[in-house]
């Protein structure tokens, strides 16, 4: 059980699967054989258990990442590689929209958060 529960959060945790990755894994069962050799095996549990467990650990990862995310960016903008990424991609995007953010404000980033693509999550 302890075993099933630090499985799902670490894999909530991610931020390329967070719930998207997590959730599949912990209902559905059997064997997936992935490229590279890889296999991933499901947790065949009960969907309503991995539902509470994965959201609880979603939400943790937002209370955690809230008040320290900006300052472990400024941080990593300090690496030459990172501040270039940063700055052409994520600061870019920002730009290009924060009209809609205004514009449409709560209910905007909430819709934004809620499409299951990867990042655009809790972190």
């Amino acid at each position: 059980m302890i075993r099933n529960i630090a499985l799902l959060t670490a894999i909530t945790f991610l931020p390329f699967l967070e719930l998207r990755g997590s959730i599949p894994v912990g209902i559905l069962s059997g064997r997936l054989d992935l490229p590279l050799g890889i296999s991933l095996q499901g947790l065949g549990l009960k969907w309503w258990w991995v539902f509470i467990v994965c959201v609880i650990s979603n939400m943790i990862l937002g209370i955690i990442l809230y008040p320290i995310i900006d300052k472990f960016i400024h941080i990593w903008e300090r690496i030459p590689l990172f501040g270039r990424f940063w700055k052409r991609h994520i600061i870019r995007t920002q730009q290009r929209i924060h009209p809609y953010v205004e514009r449409w404000g709560t209910v905007g980033v909430a819709l934004f958060v809620a499409i299951p693509l990867p990042g655009s999550g809790s972190y």
